[in-house]
């Protein structure tokens, strides 16, 4: 920073563009004063000197910190998403296993609608128990308590 007259600071004013490329500020006296007194409130305002001490036991904190943080992550999150993905597999599995079940009684002859209404209609004589007993032919599947089971779903026997 220089400090100029107030007539030479007005006079020259290219000397202002060379002295900024130097690196110097020019400056009028009257000015010198209250540009010092702003910039040294400015820098009360911002500087802050450093403990070296609480520093060091900040960047310890911190570093503590991110290593839980981390052993979390590995541990409790990663093993909760693996998991979360073996039931995911294991209920599909069950589903497919149970679509596989139903598949294969749907496949039965006794499964068929004519085969259903035979397991609504009583047997021989009145005698309702007579229904459940498997034909001649037939497997020996237990069909009434599946048409049952129809039945509650909503689904009427076929």
């Amino acid at each position: 920073m220089a400090a100029v007259p107030d007539p030479v600071f007005n006079a020259c004013r290219r000397g202002h563009l060379e002295a900024y490329r130097e690196g110097v500020i020019l400056m009028p006296y009257s000015m010198t004063v209250p540009y010092v007194l702003a910039l040294f409130r400015l820098h009360l305002q911002y500087a802050r000197s450093i403990d070296l001490e609480n520093l060091e036991g900040y960047l310890l904190q911190m570093e503590d910190g991110l290593t839980g943080l981390d052993r979390s992550l590995e541990n409790s999150i990663s093993r909760g998403s693996i998991m979360i993905q073996n039931a995911f597999a294991d209920c599909k599995r069950t589903v497919g296993q149970m679509r596989g079940a139903l598949a294969a009684l749907r496949a039965l002859p006794g499964a068929s609608a004519s085969g259903q209404e035979r397991l609504q209609a009583s047997g021989p004589e009145g005698d309702p128990a007579a229904g459940d007993r498997p034909r001649d032919g037939e497997a020996s599947l237990n069909l009434p308590l599946l048409a049952a089971a129809a039945n509650a779903n909503g689904r009427p026997g076929r």
